[in-house]
């Protein structure tokens, strides 16, 4: 069954292992043997029960990197029938991956043209995984429709929300972090400013001072009922009495099938700031980009996929030039190589 990002096997002599496993080489190219060899074996040395996704897929662009869409397929549809959620992400490097923690270091662009291609579409895997996308836009419809109906403050006020101080992710810290510029890079005057105050070249040691994260609140839909510990990250007490529902700072708060709650910025492990039913609150989450198996590992979609990447990380920055002491901000957080406690 699906996890995740994993597969999950019942036991090693399972399909999904690849034992003896075999495939057409109509090439009979000792290149294509080896390197299919070498992503077998990736998956056979984590068949204790999880495999990362990312094995299955170098297998899968193994096999179309030789031309071979029909095995390409089959490992596609060997995924399906385990019910592994299969994401676009899974297949694309994205903003968010740098941002929100989630690591993707490989692109795979020729199963993304499998995905959409006539081959694909008319086979049997094909024809499963349009019928799951059909049910996933007709569950966004209908969580549509539920927002339209739902008081006023269930959804946060305002198209952007600015949180003045925020350092996203793991070990995210601006005073005790040391940064260093790898690309030129303009400052501003102001977060969103047009006015360029300085300009920092690669190789130059600068300070961050402090940051703040704009973001715009996304819709996520639950599929099943969820449990999630909430804290107060500003103290302890009351979070939420509102709708009928008295949430205090450390207790569980249950999201029911067919909610919907508002994601709102990354803050480390898991755990997200998002906005439900009139309240924000701090929870670890588990929204994916879609379900295509809705179950106990895939229970939150976005409803909006195309506009999950919601954040934008602005810092100031100092930098002293040798005759004096600028300061500017940018968002170009990928010109800078920031070494923290964890890295």
């Amino acid at each position: 069954m699906g996890y995740g990002n994993y597969a999950v096997a019942d036991d090693a002599d399972s399909e999904l292992c690849l034992g003896g496993y075999t495939f057409n080489n109509k090439s009979n190219s000792a290149e294509y043997e080896k390197e299919v060899a070498e992503a077998v074996k990736d998956i056979k040395e984590s068949c204790s029960g999880v495999f990362l996704k990312s094995y299955f897929y170098e297998l899968v662009s193994v096999h179309l990197k030789y031309g071979n869409k029909h095995d390409a397929i089959k490992i596609i549809k060997m995924l399906l029938d385990y019910e592994v959620n299969i994401q676009n992400g899974d297949f694309v490097k994205t903003k968010r991956h740098a941002m929100y923690g989630e690591h993707n270091e490989d692109e795979y662009p020729k199963i993304v043209e499998l995905l959409k291609s006539r081959e694909f579409l008319n086979s049997e895997a094909g024809k499963l995984y349009t019928k799951k996308l059909r049910e996933i836009e007709k569950r966004r419809k209908e969580a549509i429709a539920r927002i339209a109906k739902s008081p006023s403050d269930y959804k946060p006020n305002g198209s952007v929300i600015v949180k003045k101080g925020a350092c996203p992710g793991e070990c995210c810290s601006y005073e005790l972090a040391e940064w260093n510029v790898v690309e030129d890079t303009d400052l501003f005057d102001k977060p969103n400013g047009k006015k360029v105050v300085a300009r920092v070249v690669k190789g130059t040691p600068v300070v961050a001072l402090t940051g703040e994260i704009h973001v715009t609140p996304v819709p996520v839909m639950v599929d099943m009922d969820v449990e999630v510990y909430v804290e107060n990250v500003s103290g302890e007490g009351e979070i939420c009495n509102k709708h009928g529902a008295l949430i205090r700072d450390g207790e569980w708060l249950t999201l029911k099938a067919g909610d919907v709650y508002y994601l709102l910025d990354y803050v480390e492990l898991g755990a997200y700031n998002f906005w439900y039913r009139g309240c924000e609150y701090w929870g670890a989450l588990g929204v994916k980009e879609r379900c295509l198996f809705p179950g106990e590992y895939c229970s939150e979609e976005y409803i909006y996929p195309e506009k999950r990447d919601n954040m934008i990380n602005w810092v100031k920055i100092k930098v002293n030039d040798g005759k004096q002491t600028l300061e500017g901000w940018t968002r170009e957080m990928s010109h800078f190589r920031v070494m923290t406690q964890c890295s």
